[in-house]
């Protein structure tokens, strides 16, 4: 691209393309926003070696995870900030909820079930601070590139009663049950 951004092509099963243009990665925004302001770029030189930096990871990381044992609800509001936001190691994504016809689409938007899914978002985006866009909290995988901000998540559902965030785990379980599946079924 002329203003150095680049293209990605993402295929999808169905035979579908969908292409995302002009994506730069965040080290050459910086430099792209510092010579547009003439500021001079910011070193990107790390202060620690990559081998202390890893020793010294892995020792918090060691620490952090032993410490995660005594504390049942940090863990749960941390899994549920994965959950909601994404993580490098989790991917949770919402069902698409794809219907074969306009007419079974025109149905489920009537529906009393959807209606309350939808209400119970808008409920739970107030209470984590996030502006409610779509009736859904968690992305699917046709929100390429959209993300929460984990940290804000967390912090808010550290924030929060027991209670409420029972409740936020419940919606986000309904919300990523898979259409069809045998445990929906189950449920059932």
């Amino acid at each position: 691209m002329s203003d150095g951004g680049k293209v990605y092509i993402q295929p999808r099963k169905t035979g579908e393309v969908t292409v995302h243009k002009g994506l730069l990665h965040k080290k050459d925004a910086r430099k792209l926003q510092a010579e547009e302001t003439g500021e001079t770029a910011p070193n990107d030189r790390p202060e620690l070696t990559k081998t202390m930096q890893n020793y010294l990871d892995s020792h918090r990381h060691a620490a952090v995870r032993a410490e995660l044992l005594q504390h049942a609800g940090v863990a749960l509001r941390v899994a549920l900030a994965q959950m909601i936001a994404g993580s490098p190691l989790w991917t949770v994504q919402r069902d698409p909820q794809k219907c074969a016809t306009e007419a079974i689409a025109e149905s489920l938007a009537h529906n009393k079930g959807q209606a309350l899914m939808a209400e119970k978002c808008t409920t739970i985006c107030a209470l984590l601070g996030l502006e409610e866009e779509e009736a859904s909290l968690v992305y699917g995988k046709e929100d390429w590139g959209k993300a929460h901000d984990v940290m804000a998540i967390f912090n808010k559902l550290m924030a929060l009663s027991d209670e409420d965030v029972q409740v936020i785990l419940t919606y986000v379980v309904a919300e990523t049950l898979s259409c069809g599946s045998a445990l929906m079924e189950a449920l059932g």
